[in-house]
């Protein structure tokens, strides 16, 4: 218990073969774990696994203090009986529960009993896991401080973290020790096997300061930490293998059936294309082609493409030092001659201008719009932060320029939302048809899915049924 409280870990927790001996992490930042070990790189993870007694010296309000700083030689450790923190995960588009998710629990090292954390370290030791329920709802015991709940899918397995650990490469993985929020988290290989989530797939995290009246249960804990996940998508082609006769073939208008392996989803059916097609249901689809959408859908291109009776907003970014003449709605920082900019009428802000160098013109303290030059026909102005107009800018950094559309046909790089014709290379996501090379024969896609590890069965024509021998899985992005 001691060496769980200082360290948080040995090779034995890890379940890391190291012979006679039992190596140990550093016991102070800046120092070696146990010399010549598997774990001379390691760093301490003072009380890892125990969600009753946590470190309680670190927390520091004062921002000048940094994590090389903490006091880890001495260790205070602080007991709380602990708040019943409870919260669900769902599917964030239709409320659907996950079942069976495991749920890793963290806290942060520098933080305190308040209900806000001021210090601005981030040291993320794991406390313990728990799997939610068959309606996706979970429980905990937490202690006071800045508690981190992830939400993770999957087999564990850790013996691909155990070969991490024993050629060194864990080392690489201090980061995510260190990062305050994620959107595709890979777990640290010691973290991963002590929270007993080692070759899952993250789904994402919910966070909740924790006070020290909540944990010594003074007072009550009534909040929830619910998680929603994203949905995925999923594409591919379906051909036959074999003899050289038809090896490579494509398998058209084919049902696929897709089990989730651990059972977080029911099944989801899909059927492979013969080419282009048309449907009701939004596709995500990534490549080279057509599609039209009579329904709101997106594209972002990847490099130029074309447009045709589009009705939407079509985002691009100018680049720094770039001119571009348009109206629409800019948001960045540079220099706009305009015919015309929604301003109010009675708009009397000018720009500084510096009196030994007029070409130096700044913005005034807390605007994001002066004018810099009224004597010509066009007004000129400063921008530095969102404005509409019409005009001729000039970037300093990039600006994202949003345009309104109503029937436009044009060329552009960038992102369109709408309805239309799209053609050309990128991320096509909406119902409607779809043509080119990304629907060649044999190709299927779905979206909606939730992220894991799926088993494939075909139904062919004939009525057979065949499992595929692999497993299909999907990631958080599709």
């Amino acid at each position: 218990m001691l060496a769980r409280t200082y360290v948080g870990y040995g090779a034995s927790s890890l379940g890391v073969d190291s012979g006679f001996s039992n190596p140990q992490p550093a016991q102070h930042f800046g120092q070696s774990g146990s010399p010549g070990s598997i774990l001379q790189q390691a760093v301490p993870l003072p009380g890892a696994m125990t969600n009753h007694f946590v470190i309680s010296n670190w927390y520091n309000e004062d921002n000048n203090f940094s994590i090389g700083s903490a006091n880890t030689l001495v260790k205070i450790m602080k007991y709380y009986s602990g708040a019943e923190i409870s919260g669900s995960v769902t599917m964030s588009d239709n409320g659907e529960p996950l079942p069976g998710v495991r749920l890793l629990i963290e806290r942060d090292a520098f933080s305190g009993e308040g209900s806000i954390d001021y210090d601005e370290d981030t040291y993320w030791i794991p406390i313990g896991f728990t799997d939610a329920d068959e309606n996706g709802e979970w429980s905990f015991h937490a202690p006071a401080g800045k508690i981190r709940v992830s939400a993770f899918v999957g087999t564990f397995d850790a013996e691909p973290a155990r070969a991490t650990i024993n050629d060194g490469s864990y080392a690489q993985g201090i980061n995510d020790l260190l990062t305050e929020e994620n959107d595709n988290r890979q777990v640290n290989a010691v973290t991963a096997i002590l929270g007993n989530v080692a070759n899952m797939t993250w789904l994402g995290e919910t966070k909740y300061n924790v006070t020290g009246e909540q944990a010594n249960r003074t007072d009550s804990f009534t909040d929830s930490m619910d998680i929603e996940v994203d949905s995925s998508g999923i594409s591919g082609q379906l051909t036959w293998f074999g003899d050289e006769l038809f090896n490579g073939e494509p398998i058209v208008e084919t049902t696929l059936i897709l089990q989730n392996v651990h059972e977080t989803s029911s099944d989801v059916v899909l059927e492979t294309t013969n080419g282009s097609f048309f449907t009701d249901e939004t596709r995500i689809i990534q490549g080279t082609g057509q599609a039209t959408f009579t329904e709101n859908g997106t594209f972002e291109s990847e490099g130029l493409a074309s447009a045709l009776d589009f009705y939407g907003t079509f985002t691009r970014t100018i680049g720094d030092g770039r001119t571009y003449v348009a109206n629409g709605t800019w948001n960045g920082t540079g220099e706009i001659t305009v015919s015309w900019i929604d301003v109010p009428e009675t708009f009397d802000i000018v720009c500084n201008i510096d009196t030994e160098d007029s070409t130096n013109v700044t913005m005034p303290t807390n605007e994001t719009v002066c004018l810099k030059d009224n004597t010509g026909e066009l007004l000129v102005y400063l921008i530095d932060g969102e404005v509409t107009a019409n005009g001729r800018f000039t970037s300093v950094g990039d600006t994202i320029l949003v345009q309104e559309h109503e029937g436009s046909s044009f060329e552009g790089i960038g992102f369109f939302e709408g309805t239309g014709t799209f053609n050309g290379t990128g991320r096509f996501v909406g119902s409607g048809a779809f043509s080119g090379e990304m629907v060649s024969p044999g190709s299927f896609y779905q979206t909606g899915i939730v992220p894991g590890e799926y088993e494939v069965t075909v139904s062919l024509e004939n009525g057979r049924d065949v499992l595929l021998p692999q497993t299909i899985n999907v990631g958080l992005n599709p």
